[in-house]
């Protein structure tokens, strides 16, 4: 018997094709119930040679196995493998005791550990299906396998499907189809079914479907349903046996009959085609039924189509929806699209549009073309409310895909356009040239404009003159035209002039208004018959302009204004003109404004005004930028107003005007007229960028080397500085040397730094001009040139400059790269002390105290080291505090000096910590304090500074401020001698004599720990 564990599904029809998909091998497993089986119980009692056996079995097969047990148990206790194999078939199914799959379990271990095939058999059952242990399907193979190696039929059944299963071991076919020929060869029905499946699908051996169709048969005939229905699609088929229905309809009988539900399909088939059976529409009706009923999706459609054709049963719309919403509900397509037509229609149930669309939907996503076209069409009706230009282009496409020709041409119109799908040139070219080979003229048209100017296919003149010529052929006027251009131009054919007059006066005496333009056009700029004929061109614009033609207008005036094939007169070149502006042609607003707007009255310039709006806001560009230029400068009547100057550079810019997109990012950056908004600044600077906007590249490139968000974007703005750079905007070039310089274009480039700076440098960019100086100072990216790096940081310097000044003063106070020079050092230092800079104003003041460049003047140079010392300049305060200290330039006062030491000190000046020290060590211009000393003169001390080291040693040596120490005193005389200072070695020595072993070796310690903590 098999249990009801499966994976294998028994086969499905294919809806496509009325046929079943391969057949699938049967996962149930074999399992035996012993005490069930006489022969089982008789042999056990009569191998142990007990007394009363047949009075015992007589018991058992009457329901009572009490007896059975009472003889068994003794003899399974004692090792008999028949009576604890009987033992546990009797606990197994609870035959005259309680069913207890525990007590089974040990007993058939007991057998099977004793080599018994059956026990092992039953064994590898329970651990499969958990019975009174856990499942465990390793162990289950196990013990499979110990009774198919024993040639038990059952367990080479079972082993084979776990196998193929891959439960409890690898998955394997090979050793799948091993084991189920094993078990095949001695009979075993569903082992030979399942055989022929692995030939059948040519799994684990090579596809063999004579020998599949041969074990099918061995199955079929001992009953096993599905190896009948599998052997009948063979004969169906035709695959691995002559195709025979009568066959296939005998077997799929046998199968049916044992309530097979794809078998009772396929009979329902044969019935319904009479294949193999007469032709009879009750009996496949019959037979539909049946497998519809048990849930066979595609024989609950056949059955709905009888019922709403009246085929095969009586007509009935409600049984038809009946079976249709079963089948739809199982995901058939074509019963959904049935049942969407049912609502749609009203058959069988009230209309409804909203559930059509459902059911649509649902047969669409299964890839139903009708569905699929029924629903793009129900959503794309007007006033339904579900429009959805992308759900619409789907299914339209799905539904071209199918082959309808107005569904492909309006697919490519959407590709073409980006309506409802993303924009695709090359896929609308391939929907319209399906079109067009179907005769659409409008497709042809489509194609030959696609072939013609390259757009989304590869250009090819010759096949866009022969779709031209097609549609032209079929009165297409703008195929017409089209074609007269070609011959015209020479495009696709030889230039023929002669042609292309027939085809644009074909248009042209066809009343088309833009073939009369264009005929004018050719025929003023003589384009057609090798000459100008500008009287001939300006009848054709006035036939044109006479039928309203807003263009022919605005060209006729222009020929009035300008006296070209007619009497020149300004008058009727105005009139022609505003007939084209009031018919909102924006070129001719445009034109009448600018007439208007040079007469400067103001009635003609507030009417120019007006008609400048008019054509802006029609989108003409120069009006739109005219009137942004207005209104951001004022001018005359007309105040400067930034707002509105800001939403005609909007217009202009998104229809992609440069110029107007960079002032938009301009004002979104500065918030000017906008809100600040970096964002949208970028985006306005990208798309003048990408024209070639020079400037907007640098502003964009500044937008990303700052961040955007707190992001910053080196790769974008080293691409847009070297875009900007290269059409020679300075600035670029500058930032453009500055990331190759550090490393922000990639990697660092010193070479290609210098390279950007130069050109900038060049251009008069000050901070070019110092980064090429201190590369030429330095050698990078350059050869070291201090005469060089001398010349641009002069030129930075005369340019106000201050740090190129101070540089300056620099290489004159040291002769690098310029001749030494005291008094020009002096000068440059001047210039950028003048402006502030802390550092050259200390140097300033060191120069007259010292008389270098300038006669020594100890007042000036307390001046200039006050400026210096006022802005934190650590060095300026601390020679400051010496001039108060020693009354030079300044009256004495210690006091004073004492507050510019400790700012100085505090900054880390070592002189001002020194100089600090003393004056808390005496008391001058402060209160003595011997621990402010100690403090001052060691922060001195541990910079290195001798003198300090020097006090701090005397300090500990006479307990002066700090705890007598000779250790300490020993250590900082010591560091002060190591610098050369006598008076502290001697020092060092007399202490030395003082001191203990102990504190030598103490003073040994602090000096290792000094030396540690200096590297």
């Amino acid at each position: 018997m098999r249990d009801e564990r499966s994976s294998f599904a028994a086969g499905k029809p294919d809806l496509e094709s009325d046929v079943f998909d391969g057949a699938r091998p049967r996962s149930g497993r074999r399992t035996a119930r012993l005490v069930l089986i006489s022969s089982a119980i008789l042999a056990a009692l009569a191998g142990a040679g007990w007394y009363g056996v047949q009075w015992g079995l007589a018991s058992c097969e009457r329901g009572n196995c009490r007896i059975a047990l009472k003889i068994a148990a003794p003899v399974a206790y004692l090792g008999g493998v028949d009576a604890q194999r009987l033992l546990a078939g009797i606990y197994a199914d609870g035959r005259g005791v309680s069913q207890d799959y525990g007590q089974a379990v040990e007993w058939y271990l007991r057998a099977a550990e004793r080599g018994d095939s059956q026990a092992q058999f039953a064994l590898g059952h329970f651990f499969d299906q958990g019975l009174g242990v856990e499942r465990d399907y390793a162990r289950a193979v196990y013990w499979y396998r110990q009774a198919a190696e024993q040639g038990l039929a059952d367990a080479q059944f079972n082993l084979a499907v776990m196998y193929t299963e891959g439960s409890g071991v690898a998955q394997d076919f090979t050793l799948a189809v091993s084991w189920y020929r094993k078990a095949a060869e001695q009979g075993l029905a569903q082992a030979q079914a399942n055989l022929g499946v692995m030939l059948d699908g040519g799994m684990g051996i090579k596809q063999d479907l004579s020998a599949a169709a041969m074990w099918y048969q061995r199955a079929a005939e001992q009953g096993v349903a599905e190896a009948q229905t599998n052997l009948a699609t063979l004969y169906q088929e035709g695959r691995g046996l002559s195709r025979d229905a009568s066959q296939a309809a005998i077997w799929h009988r046998r199968a049916a009959d044992q309530g097979i539900a794809r078998a009772q399909y396929a009979l329902g088939l044969l019935y319904e085609r009479g294949q193999g059976v007469p032709q009879d529409d009750a009996a496949a009706a019959s037979w539909y039924r049946q497998a519809a009923d048990q849930g066979i999706v595609e024989a609950q459609y056949k059955l709905a189509v009888m019922y709403e054709e009246g085929v095969g049963v009586p007509q009935d719309t409600g049984k038809a929806v009946a079976w249709y919403r079963r089948a739809a509900d199982q995901d058939h397509g074509e019963a959904q699209l049935a049942l969407g037509a049912a609502y749609e229609d009203g058959l069988g149930v009230p209309k409804s549009a909203d559930k059509a669309a459902a059911w649509y939907q649902r047969a669409a996503d299964n890839g139903n073309p009708d569905a699929q076209f029924r629903l793009a069409r129900l959503l794309d009706a007007a006033g339904t409310g579900r429009r959805d230009a992308s759900a619409v282009a789907d299914w339209y496409r799905q539904s071209a895909q199918a082959g309808n020709i107005e569904a492909q041409f309006a697919l490519a119109q959407l590709f073409a356009t980006g309506n409802g799908v993303e924009q695709d040139k090359a896929q609308a070219v391939q929907w319209y040239e399906r079109a067009a080979e179907a005769g659409n003229v409008l497709a042809q048209l489509s194609l030959a404009q696609a072939l013609s100017q390259g757009d989304g296919v590869t250009q090819d003149p010759v096949q866009a003159l022969n779709w031209y010529e097609r549609a032209a052929q079929q009165g297409n006027l703008d195929a017409q035209l089209a074609l007269a251009r070609a011959y015209l131009r020479g495009r696709g054919t030889e230039r023929d002039d002669e042609q292309a007059s027939i085809w644009f006066k074909k248009a042209a005496a066809a009343g088309d208004i833009r073939a009369q333009r264009e005929l004018a056009e050719l025929l003023a700029a003589g384009r057609i018959g090798g000459e100008r004929d500008p009287v001939l061109a300006s009848l054709w614009y006035r036939r044109a302009a006479a039928q309203g033609d807003p263009d022919a207008q605005f060209q006729l005036a222009g020929l009035y204004a300008s006296g070209t094939g007619v009497t020149q007169d300004t008058q009727l070149a105005e009139q022609w003109y505003r007939k084209a502006a009031e018919a909102e042609q924006m070129d001719a607003q445009h034109a009448l404004a600018t007439l208007l707007y040079a007469r400067e009255t103001a009635s003609d310039r507030e009417a120019a005004e007006a008609w400048y709006r008019r054509a802006a806001q029609l989108g003409q560009v120069d009006a739109q930028l005219f009137l942004a230029s207005l209104y951001e400068r004022g001018e005359g009547e007309i105040p400067a107003n930034i707002a509105e100057a800001s939403a005609w550079y909007r217009q202009a810019a998104e229809q992609g005007v440069a110029l107007a997109q960079w002032k938009m990012g301009n004002f979104s950056e500065q918030g000017k007229a906008l809100p600040k908004d970096l964002a949208a600044a970028a985006d306005w600077y990208l798309r003048a960028a990408e024209q070639g906007f020079g400037d907007a590249q640098l502003r964009l490139a500044n937008l990303l080397r700052r961040g955007i968000a707190g992001e910053t974007d080196d790769a974008g703005a080293t691409k847009w500085y070297r875009e900007a750079a290269g059409q020679g905007v300075a600035q670029a070039q500058f930032r453009l040397g500055q990331f190759f310089e550090n490393g922000r274009a990639g990697t660092a480039d010193a070479a290609a730094a210098a390279k950007w700076y130069r050109l900038a440098a060049e251009q008069d960019v000050v901070n070019s001009q110092l980064a090429l100086a201190a590369l030429y100072r330095d050698g990078k990216g350059v050869k070291r040139d201090l005469a060089k790096a001398a010349q641009w940081f002069r030129r930075a310097g005369e340019q106000g400059v201050a740090s190129a000044q101070l540089e300056l003063g620099s290489m004159y106070a040291q002769g690098r790269g310029v001749d030494q020079s005291y008094e020009r050092a002096i000068d440059w230092y001047r210039r950028a002390a003048e402006q502030g800079v802390a550092e050259a104003q200390a140097r300033v003041g060191i120069a007259y105290v010292v008389g270098e460049g300038v006669s020594p003047d100890d007042a000036e140079a307390v001046k200039w080291y006050r400026l210096a010392a006022e802005q934190g300049h650590a060095k300026a305060q601390s020679n400051l505090g010496v001039m108060y200290e020693l009354g030079r330039g300044v009256d004495k006062d210690l006091i004073v000096a004492a507050k510019w030491y400790q700012q100085a000190a505090e900054q880390g000046i070592v002189d001002a910590q020194y100089n600090l020290g003393n004056l808390y060590a005496e008391g001058q211009g402060v209160e003595l304090n011997p621990q402010q000393a100690l403090k001052w003169f060691r922060q001195a001390a541990e910079s290195g500074l001798a003198d300090a080291q020097y006090n701090l040693g005397s300090m500990y040596a006479n307990g002066d401020g700090v705890a007598e120490s000779y250790p300490k005193a020993h250590f900082w005389f010591g560091l002060a001698a190591r610098q050369g200072d006598e008076d502290a070695a001697q020092s060092r020595e007399i202490i030395l004599r003082r001191m203990t072993p102990e504190q030598v070796q103490e003073a040994e310690r602090l000096l290792r720990q000094f030396e540690a903590r200096q590297g």
